[in-house]
């Protein structure tokens, strides 16, 4: 089995939600972990799951970009944009690779850090549907789109060969608003059937923290923790 691990976004950020204070001193024991983490994923799958696993990272310049390809394995490759194109499409560098090669491809920001119980016992590369990590916090009806439909957290995606058609899916909120109907239910499931905010300095979170911010300590949705399949959109899923 071959896996591509796709890292896009920013890192060595400090300041949480929406901070611009980018590439500083502050940032780089934090980020640094993150990517260890990253790192104990590729070996726990090549180990358990002889699983092999390439790494793309897509991010913007900063004083350590040089160095952070260095955390990851040797065949990582590294594609880097000046700060003021942070909204360019990452996705470009993705055309450029060969997919076909992939049994997966799992898409993630590179300033999480995966916790032991995400390695160990949720992440599995032998998922065979589009997984998203699970539905937003239900706290203030964050989990519900415009249209009613499950609001996702939008921090990773994982995407199988036999839908590598949507290898170029970018995860958004409300991305199943947007998407063709026929895409859901049947192909769309979750890691785990919690609510959880995509950011962990709002919401804790049992499978990653983002770093360089604070991590909660509140759980918001602490008396309501299985996502309902009463959603329209999956009235016909088979449970």
């Amino acid at each position: 089995m071959k896996g591509l691990l796709f890292l896009y976004g920013e890192t060595f950020r400090t300041g949480g939600q929406f901070s611009r204070n980018i590439g500083s001193d502050e940032s780089y024991t934090e980020q640094k972990k993150a990517c260890e983490s990253h790192v104990s994923l590729v070996n726990h799958l090549n180990k358990h799951h002889s699983c092999e696993c390439d790494v793309i990272i897509s991010t913007y310049d900063t004083q350590y970009t040089s160095e952070l390809a260095s955390w990851y394995p040797r065949n990582t490759k590294l594609y880097r944009y000046s700060s003021n194109n942070v909204m360019i499409n990452h996705h470009d560098c993705l055309k450029e690779t060969s997919l076909e090669m992939y049994d997966f491809v799992f898409q993630f920001r590179p300033d999480l850090y995966f916790k032991s119980h995400f390695i160990h016992n949720i992440f599995n590369p032998k998922f065979d549907e589009i997984f998203f990590f699970s539905v937003c916090s239900a706290s203030k009806n964050w989990h519900k789109t415009p249209k009613g439909n499950p609001r996702i957290n939008d921090v990773m995606v994982y995407i199988p060969r036999r839908l590598k058609g949507f290898y170029l899916l970018r995860p958004s909120h409300n991305i199943i608003d947007v998407l063709p109907k026929h895409i859901f239910p049947e192909y769309i499931d979750f890691m785990v059937y919690e609510y959880y905010d995509s950011d962990s300095q709002k919401d804790l979170n049992p499978a990653y923290k983002i770093v360089n911010r604070p991590e909660s300590i509140v759980t918001l949705t602490p008396s309501e923790r299985t996502v309902p399949w009463d959603y329209p959109i999956f009235k016909n899923k088979i449970k």
